[in-house]
């Protein structure tokens, strides 16, 4: 079912200062965070499953596409004519769709969906198809991801760096099937501890520890939290569809330098790229807007607010 985000003066500058901490390292352990609030780990620990718990943060490892077999993911809009929440329902009920949100504009919900192959992606289009109250879908398979960066993010809500992180592109064929394993149980949450994983491998808490450190310091997975728009006090999340005349390549060198634009995908299909960019207000999205559509490489812009995200849930089919 959707959640209710919190607003943002739900929150305190503690639990603020935590999300922050863990947007910049989604595994921080509580020791580390406990200090730049001033309270107890045992505190710090409440403090951080709350905001869990209550969907305020979202804690799970970004993978390159190729990593554990997943060859394909795709951005798929859904024409609905029923109401959307009852679409919304049963779209939750899809494993390959892990993020979907109402949005604004012809199409009534956006859905990330992850595939293994071509054929998985066309087998679960066909599926969202026969899903009561779809009238049309548009896919956009995604050909590459060009950015994939919260900075700004974090520099205009918490006021500090964080570097960018990109996970490095690794063959499926390079991890053994426990790798492979850990990895899908970090996407769906980056924060379970060794003692949760280590039955799941057979293994022990030691060994699954050195394993998650060397995916981690080999830069095969990256873990960082992600926080709802309203709970930072940002006016709003946005899918931004592109399509372009002319240079893609100096259209993405420009998007990338945007830090309202946290994500930049080349995608097949209508529209030559899609991005999520977040601001402040209204204005503030429109004037982000127009700077894009100035572009001489930019033919055709599309926006589409999200209203409301009713799925989250980025447990990799077929991995776990």
């Amino acid at each position: 079912m959707p959640y209710e985000t919190p607003q943002s003066n739900d929150l305190d500058d503690i639990d603020r200062t935590l999300i922050g901490g863990l947007v910049v390292d989604g595994r921080a352990t509580y020791a580390s965070l406990a200090p730049s609030v001033g309270l107890s780990q045992a505190a710090v620990r409440a403090r951080v499953q709350r905001l869990l718990d209550d969907d305020i943060v979202t804690v799970t490892a970004r993978i390159d596409p190729g990593t554990a077999g997943l060859a394909v993911f795709a951005f798929a809009l859904l024409l609905v004519d029923e109401p959307t929440t009852d679409v919304t329902s049963r779209l939750e009920e899809v494993d390959e769709v892990v993020f979907a949100a109402c949005i604004t504009g012809r199409w009534g919900v956006l859905a990330e969906l992850r595939c293994s192959d071509n054929l998985h992606l066309y087998e679960t289009l066909d599926g969202l198809r026969s899903i009561a109250g779809v009238a049309e879908i548009e896919s956009l398979t995604v050909m590459g991801y060009f950015k994939q960066d919260w900075t700004g993010l974090v520099e205009e809500v918490f006021g500090q760096e964080m570097p960018p992180h990109r996970p490095s592109p690794v063959a499926a064929s390079g991890l053994d099937a426990i790798d492979l394993r850990i990895i899908g149980e970090l996407v769906a949450d980056g924060r379970a501890s060794y003692a949760d994983l280590a039955p799941l491998v057979e293994l022990s808490q030691a060994a699954v520890r050195t394993r998650v450190q060397r995916l981690l310091e080999e830069g095969i997975v990256v873990i960082q939290a992600y926080a709802s728009a309203k709970a930072l006090g940002i006016g709003s999340f946005a899918a931004i569809l592109i399509s372009v005349k002319r240079d893609a390549d100096r259209l993405v060198a420009e998007l990338k330098t945007m830090p309202e634009i946290t994500l930049v995908a080349a995608t097949s299909g209508r529209y030559d790229f899609i991005c999520e960019i977040w601001s402040r207000d209204n204005a503030d999205l429109l004037a982000s807007i127009d700077r894009i559509r100035s572009l001489e490489e930019v033919s055709v812009v599309s926006s589409h607010t999200f209203l409301t995200v009713v799925k989250e849930e980025y447990r990799i089919s077929g991995v776990t």
